[in-house]
């Protein structure tokens, strides 16, 4: 098992005040669990399946404790390409793909080195705006993303970056088989908060392409997820989304819902999306005044 899981399994328990005795029965002894948590031992799947079982936790839950907790290297990658990201930093993109480019040759068949690389470039040149993508690129990520049958975090977290340069065809194309690909997503909470922003994401740049029908099929399926209040914050972005599309189908209410979004982020204390959503609105209301004039 990774290395971790037995610190996270013991700070769990711990949480709980569940004993060793209590927790393994009569299935695993109170030595093979103080070896896991120590990490010294490993535990069959069968026997940490059971182990969560009896502390009422999901292997989905533990996976998302675990990745707080221990800080996976995914998860640190993740938040490094973000903070660089909102931050503009260049030097830190420009060596963060340097880095996806050495793995890639140390691993040419790692397919997912490739497509690492390829968001992280993506990023890069969201900052720089004159990154040049080879087909070769842009076909891999297509290749793979038709190729797996379900998909889970890493393939909405690889599509939810690249699908700005797609081209439309494509990105459409990719976006309808994302909709039929559900069974992950539907039932873990983290694969399915990535869906959700990805078909987000998916209706946002139709709406800014000008393309109304894209959009609406998106916003359609986001409603058909049956998004629950844990969501607050995707929910929000929709419900700005579904007032952008209204005002572009002549409904000017819709404007009020995306001041609602706005007003409710920034009370949430999300000022730095409350702010970019407010400069667009304010784009628009621009428009609609000379319009009135």
């Amino acid at each position: 098992m990774l290395k971790g899981f037995g610190k996270t399994f013991h700070a769990i328990r711990k949480s709980k005040h569940l004993s060793l005795s209590k927790v393994g029965g009569n299935e695993v002894s109170k030595a093979q669990i103080s070896r896991f948590e120590a990490e010294k031992s490993e535990l069959t799947i069968e026997k940490f399946f059971f182990l969560l079982h009896n502390m009422r936790v999901s292997l989905d839950e533990f996976e998302s404790i675990y990745e707080d907790y221990s800080l996976s290297d995914e998860y640190q990658f993740r938040q490094k390409l973000i903070a660089a990201y909102d931050s503009k930093d260049v030097h830190k993109l420009r060596k963060m793909y340097v880095e996806c480019e050495r793995k890639m040759q140390q691993q040419p068949e790692n397919i997912y080195a490739a497509l690492t690389a390829t968001v992280v470039k993506v990023f890069l040149n969201l900052v720089v705006g004159n990154v040049k993508f080879d087909p070769y690129e842009i076909k891999q990520v297509q290749d793979y993303l038709l190729a797996v049958e379900n998909w889970g975090r890493y393939e909405f977290w690889v599509f939810g970056n690249v699908m700005t340069i797609l081209k439309d065809d494509v990105r459409d194309s990719l976006g309808s088989i994302a909709m039929g690909k559900g069974e992950f997503y539907q039932v873990l909470h983290t694969n399915k908060r990535f869906a959700i922003r990805t078909f987000h994401n998916l209706a946002s740049v139709a709406l800014e392409r000008g393309n109304l029908e894209q959009a609406l099929k998106y916003l359609n399926h986001l409603d058909r997820m049956n998004i629950s209040n844990d969501y607050l914050y995707e929910t929000l972005l929709i419900k700005y989304a579904k007032g952008l599309y209204a005002y572009r189908k002549g409904v000017i209410e819709g404007l009020n819902e995306m001041e609602k979004s706005i007003e409710i982020l920034e009370e949430l204390g999300c000022i730095e999306k409350a702010h970019s959503m407010q400069k667009e609105l304010k784009k628009i209301l621009e428009v609609v005044d000379k319009e009135k004039e």
